[in-house]
């Protein structure tokens, strides 16, 4: 599945810091995994979306998040949007994202 996901799959710990992510990444967004793992999640969305993020990241660490729009920077600068949902386990966070 993670693999094989059309969708964005993602762990990351409640830093903010990728932990992982699938394939997807590079389809949709452009990055190579080893691009994005290590990463803070903010180095990648709108400058404009980060205070919602943050929130939304605050949320999804506590409990399921419920569905959450953000822009995320592509490799060639351009901006998607993306909504995702996510629940957290422990110090992760896993989430799934759809570019709407």
């Amino acid at each position: 599945t993670w693999n094989n996901a059309r969708d964005l799959l993602l762990v990351v710990a409640n830093d903010g810091v990728f932990r992982a992510v699938n394939p997807a990444w590079t389809t949709i967004l452009g990055w190579r995994p080893d691009e994005l793992v290590g990463r803070s999640y903010l180095d990648f969305i709108h400058p404009d979306d980060h205070p919602s993020s943050q929130g939304a990241l605050a949320t999804a660490a506590r409990e399921t998040l419920p569905t959450y729009e953000n822009r995320y920077r592509h490799k060639d600068g351009s901006y998607r949007w993306i909504s995702w949902v996510a629940a957290p386990e422990g110090e992760l966070i896993y989430a799934s994202g759809r570019d709407v």
